[in-house]
């Protein structure tokens, strides 16, 4: 798929979490999978990514991936940009 060459395949499956340094100063309680550091990894390499990435990438359930983006949007690691009928994410920048 278009996205396959893209993006560098996904290195392993599952749920292990990791606490990112730094996590005290989030928003919420922050564990991280292999997803999630994944999606953050890519949008830190300049990556214009949606849902649909970690769905394929992953190959997971829509809702799975909607969990992943929302608890990393809940953190206020990651924004979402609109542009017209759908949009992508980006890091958020620290202060």
């Amino acid at each position: 798929s278009r996205l396959a060459k893209k993006y560098p395949e996904a290195p392993n499956r599952g749920d292990k979490t990791v606490t990112p340094i730094g996590a005290a100063n989030l928003k919420n309680d922050v564990r991280l999978n292999q997803r999630k550091l994944w999606f953050l990894d890519q949008l830190q390499q300049g990556y214009k990514l949606q849902t649909k990435d970690i769905m394929i990438i992953w190959d997971v359930h829509k809702r799975t991936a909607k969990r992943d983006v929302a608890g990393l949007s809940g953190a206020g690691l990651i924004r979402f940009v609109p542009s017209g009928n759908t949009g992508w994410y980006s890091i958020l920048a620290r202060r």
